[in-house]
């Protein structure tokens, strides 16, 4: 019979073949020779940790040790043990003494960095790492490693040197997938998806590189590509919500809410706490109109958010363009745009641009940051903005994020800023770089926590003063923006202390409208547009995600109390149309009095506008451009204003056009209201004519007063950092916008 030695000589050769089970029998059988053998006992385990049998693993292990103290190579792979059953403390005392033994074991340094940073302990991880590159500068991990932790740290040049290493030692799919999801983080979503590409070629098998091509190509707007990656990650990995979510993500970007759902709720099964699955399937019943069980999540959502929200460190899972939607409070949305700027968007970039200073006056130098520039509901309102803006006072430079459509309100932006800047396709750090060469005196970002925004290009800094301004109803939560600009309407004083920036209230209302003129559109008749020839029509021309189940219950009661009357609404998709008639017949009024529009065009839709009678806001987000379509119609708008901006615009409008009486306190007033217009012909028509009055002769429609009260507010934001002052809020007055 071979002696024990020989035996683990052959254990050890097979073991390092690959063949795990002859290794595995072998030191078995040097283990009945010799039952303290230490190494066959560590080397059993380590078979067993590599079989995916932890437990099995842990015991062997554990029993070398009792034989071996000492021995540095059995705590390390204990530590591995420990740390694949998530007991990251304990794997890190197993690591530690491991290095007790052995101080130059890199891998282990390595080993111990990366607990570490699962702990949450990143300077000790960092130190960690680098003592294992001070042993191996070529430790291949270790640069993968220490690339990723520093990326997540929002240190990209650094992270960048360290993945370029890993790629450059050892070019596999790993280390290609660690430096694509630099790229992501870098704002580069197609570099980064041609590299996961690439390291999908090496290994097809490597289900992150799948899952994080489709976060790539979802941020690309390739959502059906998307969706594709996401099934073949999950295919790999069927065990990860977190791919689940992702899946359910980009069907619900194609419109098909219906098959988001069941993969939301699979994702939640997998992970209760799930912030990002619950908040997408609220969302996808929300978009839908499916109300049926919608209040229990919701409140589970909110209940999940406010634990998340107490825990320092800790991603909430749901976005604040989304809280918006949701009964939460001014100082909850607050909490959930900071818990965002910090957890999603990272610690503040180092190593950002330094725009050299200015000297004091002189003309300001103004930037514009957004995708929209192009056909886009922002562009319907600040079109005359670049035209308009005092070259005399005032240089503009429009940076664009976004696809170039071809049309032209491209054109427009081009042609009329004195500077447009391309950045689409370009990395945040470069982006703010580009900025910061221009050393404007304001950069104005028109998008905040919006579809297609890039706010890591504004927490690098580009720019001296960084102001938020119409893209986004509420605060940012962030740091990096100085002001908010606003109007008294949507931002009373008792709004100010939830905003992480200083609010500036311009004279009228805060939007920005093109000016009135004459439209030859031709005006359909109310039977083409399968309204009833008599009798009131309300309408509302509000996102479906808008709609929630307490308004819809008025808008019922609104039409039970006056015969004849028509509810005129969107419907984006026959599964809205069919939820909306569905809750219309269980609250026992005619499906038929509820007229579904299809989308339509931008002058089209002002041209059958017009055919209604009265526009019905929504709660607890309220119709932003749709309200300014309908006044710009001719159609007077009624409007509940609730606490929060977002839910405020209508009423800033219709204080701009003389008709404060139609933003009442609660839904009840609503809905009396509703129904006393209704049945008072003439009440209806005299709104209309001091609407008319207005539209005319107030400041709604007029762009040029408009832009001077912005450019005060412009002048006084940059006397006032010039003075090294920054007040809480800034009231911009009627007579210093004609100034």
């Amino acid at each position: 019979m071979p002696l024990p030695r020989a035996l683990l000589q052959r254990a050890l050769e097979r073991h390092k073949a690959g063949a795990l089970a002859e290794a595995e029998a072998l030191y078995r059988q040097v283990l009945a020779a010799e039952p303290a053998n230490a190494d066959a006992l560590h080397f059993l385990g380590v078979a067993a940790l590599q079989a995916g049998r932890l437990a099995e693993a842990e015991e062997s292990i554990r029993h070398a040790l009792r034989v071996s103290p000492a021995y540095a190579a059995a705590h390390a792979n204990l530590g591995l043990v420990l740390h694949g059953q998530g007991k990251h403390e304990a794997a890190i005392a197993s690591f530690r003494r491991a290095l007790h033994h052995d101080r130059r074991a890199a891998g282990t340094h390595s080993n111990l960095g990366l607990a570490l940073a699962e702990s949450g302990r990143i300077a000790e991880a960092e130190a960690a790492y680098r003592a294992a590159l001070a042993l191996d500068p070529g430790h291949v991990e270790t640069h993968n490693n220490l690339g990723n932790l520093l990326r997540s740290r929002g240190r990209f040049a650094e992270a960048r040197r360290h993945l370029d290493r890993a790629v450059a030692l050892m070019p596999v799919a790993a280390t290609l997938a660690s430096l694509g999801t630099l790229l992501l983080a870098e704002g580069r979503p197609a570099d980064a998806a041609a590299l996961f590409e690439t390291a999908l070629g090496k290994d097809a098998g490597h289900a992150e590189a799948w899952n994080n091509r489709g976060i790539a190509l979802l941020d690309l707007g390739r959502a059906a590509e998307a969706e594709g990656c996401y099934r073949r990650a999950l295919a790999l990995k069927p065990e990860s919500a977190d791919i689940e979510a992702n899946l359910a993500t980009a069907l619900l970007e194609q419109d098909r809410g219906g098959e988001a759902v069941p993969h939301f709720r699979a994702a939640l099964a997998r992970a209760p706490g799930h912030g990002e699955a619950l908040s997408g399937l609220v969302w996808a019943l929300q978009n839908d109109c499916r109300w049926e069980g919608l209040e229990g999540l919701s409140g589970r959502l909110l209940d999940l958010v406010r634990q998340k929200l107490a825990q320092e460190g800790a991603w909430c899972g749901l976005a604040p363009f989304r809280s918006l939607a949701l009964p939460t409070t001014p100082a909850e949305q607050l909490a959930i745009a900071r818990n965002y700027a910090l957890t999603r968007l990272g610690p503040p970039a180092e190593g950002g641009p330094r725009p050299a200073p200015r000297a004091a006056g002189g003309r300001l130098r103004v930037g514009y940051l957004s995708a929209d520039f192009h056909a886009h509901a922002t562009m319907t309102l600040m079109g005359d903005l670049f035209a308009l803006h005092d070259r005399g006072a005032v240089e503009v430079f429009a940076y664009s994020l976004g696809p170039d459509d071809g049309g032209a309100e491209r054109r427009r932006v081009e042609r009329e800023s004195d500077r447009f800047v391309e950045l689409r396709g370009t990395g945040d750090p470069e982006a703010a770089a580009r900025i910061a060469a221009d050393r404007l005196d304001l950069l104005v970002d028109l998008k905040g926590y919006t579809r297609g925004n890039r706010a890591r290009i504004l927490a690098l800094r580009p720019a001296a003063l960084q102001v938020s301004w119409l893209g986004y109803p509420g605060t940012l939560g962030a740091g990096f923006i100085d002001y908010a600009i606003a109007d008294a309407v949507v931002t009373p004083p008792a709004l100010a202390p939830h905003f992480a920036e200083a609010i500036v209230r311009l004279p009228h209302c805060y939007q920005m409208n093109p000016a009135l003129a004459p439209d030859d559109s031709p005006a359909p008749t109310r039977a083409d547009c399968g309204l009833p020839e008599k009798g009131v029509v309300f309408c509302s021309f509000n996102n479906s995600y808008k709609i929630t189940p307490e308004v819809f219950a008025r808008w019922m009661a609104i039409l039970r109390r006056v015969p004849g009357s028509a509810l005129w609404l969107l419907a984006p998709r026959p599964e809205v149309a069919a939820n909306l008639a569905g809750a219309a017949g269980a609250a026992g009024i005619d499906a038929g009095r509820l007229v579904l529009a299809p989308r339509a065009g931008n002058r089209a839709h002002l041209a059958r506008l017009g055919l209604a009678d009265l526009f019905l806001d929504t709660r607890p987000v309220g119709a932003h451009t749709t309200a300014r379509d309908s006044l710009r119609a001719g159609v007077p708008v009624l409007t509940s204003p609730g606490e929060t901006f977002a839910s405020r615009v209508a009423a800033s409008l219709l204080a701009a056009v003389g008709l404060s009486e139609l933003a009442v306190p609660d839904l009840e007033s609503y809905e009396e209201l509703a129904v006393a217009l209704a049945g008072d012909r003439e009440r209806r028509a005299e709104l209309r004519r001091r609407l008319a009055e207005g539209r005319a002769k107030g400041p709604l429609f007029d762009p040029r007063r408009f832009v001077r009260g912005l450019e005060a507010a412009y002048r006084e934001m940059r006397r006032l950092h010039e003075a090294g002052e920054r007040p809480r809020a800034i009231t911009i007055e009627a007579g210093a916008a004609h100034g």
